[in-house]
């Protein structure tokens, strides 16, 4: 196994910055390895709950079912179209 000590130091000094971590690379360079096994493994041995981990392999995920739920979430109202707002805005400035 190679260690990425460089890489999991940097997660963990960033770890409560508030900010979503986004990890990139070439493929088969071991992106998700850091994260699903050495950084989960950190955040257990740190006292994180499992409940807490959320862990999504992109790779089998159905974006397209997905999207539709991200596009119009179930209990907020839909936008406008931006051809209304534009619509909307246009004949408000005069």
């Amino acid at each position: 196994m190679i260690k990425r000590d460089l890489y999991l130091n940097r997660l963990i000094s960033k770890r409560k910055n508030g900010l979503v971590k986004i990890i990139t690379g070439f493929r088969r360079c071991g992106k998700s390895y850091l994260l699903f096994n050495i950084f989960k493994d950190y955040l257990n041995s740190a006292g994180v709950d499992g409940d807490h981990i959320i862990s999504i392999a992109l790779t089998h995920f159905d974006v397209g079912s997905q999207m539709k739920s991200i596009e119009h979430p179930p209990d907020l109202p839909s936008s406008p179209a931006p051809s209304e707002v534009l619509s909307s805005a246009a004949s408000t400035s005069g």
